[in-house]
């Protein structure tokens, strides 16, 4: 039996870019990881102190098909979906 958590993992977290199949998962590590007030990320074990620096490891750990909004960190799995989400919600946001 497949586990529900065992699907694309585009929910993404902008302070250490582990990422989660479930939306409700990956508020529930930020909240966690708040209370601890140290970011590491899972995948390349760096340590971040600043939001360029979390922008950066999100762009570089990201997993394969997931495009995060730059503005507002929602994920999409399709490209087009995210080009829809960006000229409907932001005016100026590159979604590259």
């Amino acid at each position: 039996m497949a586990s529900k958590h065992e699907g694309p993992k585009c929910h993404v977290c902008v302070q250490c870019c582990r990422s989660f199949a479930d939306k409700y998962l990956l508020a529930a590590h930020e909240k966690s990881a708040k209370k601890e007030g140290l970011w590491k990320c899972d995948q390349s074990g760096l340590a971040v102190g600043s939001e360029n620096d979390h922008k950066e490891l999100v762009k570089t750990n990201m997993p394969d098909k997931c495009y995060r909004c730059e503005e507002c960190f929602k994920t999409y799995k399709r490209k087009t979906n995210i080009s829809r989400h960006a000229s409907t919600s932001h005016k100026s946001v590159n979604t590259d």
